[in-house]
Formats: structure tokens, C-alpha cells, sequence
């Protein structure tokens, strides 16, 4: 198989799941189950890396480790464009699927109200931090899973993960894209949010992962020593 095609596929799936963990969410909350809620959205991010996914936060690393930057960079940029694509179609249908529960709809404003720049002293900058957070915690249960031999812990780390960063009101592009479009709240605020998610998540991937590969030359050079 052509391998934007393929990439231009497991976007797509991985689009599905991000926003079935996103509406999943937003039902919780609309019946006050907001911390559960939270946890069971982990298993959206833990689907993605089970069967391997294009989403666009678990393979952007591959621009750097990838040999071929040129073919990296447009795969990444195909899923980027699949993954929120996918994710808004989707949105859109749920919401016409339950239009008639004001509740749900209640809850994505909730969520999207938190989020659009702007709204409630909101700033730009806040949304680049808590992406950033959400990044890391998301690229240490992503870690854990793929480095561990043990079952319960490729589990655990990508839901306990994704379960922290929900609570404690981090932002991941992914979701936050599902809840303003099932919100239908496309204003400037709403689209600056999406823009700094971005750039919140792409520089806290960086930083973990970096600051793992540090970690790990340190211990590899004091083991040799």
C-alpha cells in the first residue's frame, strides 16, 4: 500500500477514536461524572498507541528520528490535517445525533468556555502552558507504554496520563477541536486556542522528549563509567 495512504487511513481511524474519547467526555460531565469521565477518555490515547496510529502528537517525534525529514514532515502534516478534519466531521454528526440533549450541549460550552481566548480573562499564553503540560504527560504514558514489559503498566500509563491532564484542565489540539466544533463555537478566541494548542503540544513533545534522551545518555555514560 502507498504510504500516504496508508497514513492518510490510520489518521482517519485515529480521528474516530480521538472524537468518540472527546464526546465520551462531554456525555460524563453531562451527568456529573466529569472524573471518571477523564480516566476512560485515557483509553482513546491508549487505542492510538496499541495499534499504532497517525495521531498527530504520538508520531511527531518521527520528524526527528526519521531519516527521510522530507517524508516524515508530510506524513506529519497529512495526519495533522486528517486527525482534526476527522475529528470536526465527527463533532458535527454527534451533534445532530443528540441535538435534542441540551445537557451535552451544556457541557461541550462548558469545556469550550474554558478554552476560547479572550473569554473570562482567558489569555494566549495560558493555552500554550497547559498544552504543553498535557504533552508531556501524555509523551511519558506514551513512553511508559511502549518501553514497558509489563502489561498493567502499557495499561495504566497512557489512561492514568490522559486522566491527570483532563483534571487538572491541560489542553490536548485533539479534544479541544472536538468540543468547539460540537459546541459550534468557531469565533477568533476559539481559533487562537486551537493555534497555541498546537504550539503547546508540539513544544512540550520536544522538551520530553529531549529531556528523556538526556536522561537516558546520563545513566548509559555512568553505567559505562
Amino acid at each position: 500500500m502507498n504510504h500516504y495512504l496508508k497514513v492518510s487511513i490510520s489518521s482517519f481511524v485515529a480521528g474516530i477514536i480521538m472524537a468518540l474519547a472527546g464526546f465520551e467526555l462531554v456525555a460524563m460531565e453531562a451527568n456529573n461524572a466529569f472524573v471518571a469521565g477523564a480516566f476512560i477518555q485515557g483509553f482513546g490515547l491508549l487505542l492510538c498507541l496499541f495499534f499504532n496510529l497517525e495521531l498527530y502528537n504520538c508520531h511527531f517525534c518521527n520528524v526527528i528520528n526519521d531519516k527521510d525529514k522530507v517524508k516524515a514532515t508530510i506524513s506529519l502534516l497529512i495526519s495533522l490535517i486528517i486527525n482534526i478534519g476527522t475529528i470536526i466531521a465527527c463533532a458535527y454528526l454527534f451533534r445532530l445525533g443528540s441535538n435534542e440533549k441540551q445537557n451535552f450541549i451544556d457541557a461541550a460550552n462548558k469545556f469550550t468556555d474554558a478554552r476560547e481566548i479572550g473569554l473570562n480573562g482567558k489569555t494566549w499564553y495560558m493555552s500554550i502552558i497547559n498544552g504543553f503540560m498535557c504533552a508531556l504527560l501524555c509523551y511519558l504514558g506514551g513512553y511508559a507504554f511502549k518501553k514497558s514489559n509489563n502489561a498493567f503498566v502499557k495499561v495504566i500509563s497512557p489512561i492514568l496520563a490522559v486522566g491527570i491532564f483532563v483534571i487538572c484542565g491541560f489542553e490536548n489540539l485533539m479534544t479541544n477541536t472536538f468540543y468547539i466544533a460540537y459546541a459550534q463555537r468557531w469565533t477568533s478566541g476559539t481559533a487562537l486556542n486551537l493555534v497555541m494548542a498546537l504550539i503547546g503540544n508540539s513544544l512540550g513533545i520536544l522538551f520530553t522528549y529531549f529531556a528523556i534522551k538526556l536522561v537516558d545518555q546520563a545513566i548509559s555514560k555512568k553505567k559505562s563509567n
